[in-house]
């Protein structure tokens, strides 16, 4: 959806939505499947953490809890917290799913932006920058 979201808003994604598509099918054919999923946030973040009384992080605003590949959340995360993400970093976490992942997520910000640039949004140049930094990820992502 976010993909074609961003082919219809874009010419650059236009131009190279077949690059885009390929991509995004080299990466998907190459996961395995997976017997287990765990519990994921969604949008781990500072702002969904806060700090118990025993000093132990309590993490907030579940509404998105789902069950799914922990590297969905790593992702956000690594995006999220930038270097200071290593102290957050889980070493058995799948490659290839974590590549997957990624590139799914730069597509997802470019798509939801453009779709929220066209609304009432109050900053929408802002979201116009999320997009087209993430679509110039997307489009020199490597498989």
């Amino acid at each position: 959806m976010n993909l074609a979201t961003a082919v219809s808003r874009d010419a650059r994604a236009a131009e190279g939505e077949a690059m885009l598509r390929e991509k995004l099918g080299t990466l998907q054919t190459a996961l395995e499947p997976r017997a287990e999923l765990g519990v994921v946030h969604g949008e781990r973040c500072a702002e969904h953490t806060l700090v118990g009384p025993d000093g132990e992080p309590v993490i907030i605003d579940i509404k998105g809890l789902m069950y799914a590949d922990i590297e969905v959340e790593h992702c956000w995360m690594r995006m999220r917290f930038g270097p200071h993400y290593e102290a957050l970093r889980n070493p058995d976490l799948d490659p290839r799913r974590v590549t997957y992942y990624q590139y799914v997520m730069h597509l997802d910000l470019v798509g939801g932006p453009l779709r929220i640039a066209e609304g009432d949004f109050p900053d929408r140049e802002w979201m116009l920058d999320i997009a087209d930094f993430h679509l110039q990820k997307a489009l020199a992502y490597e498989t």
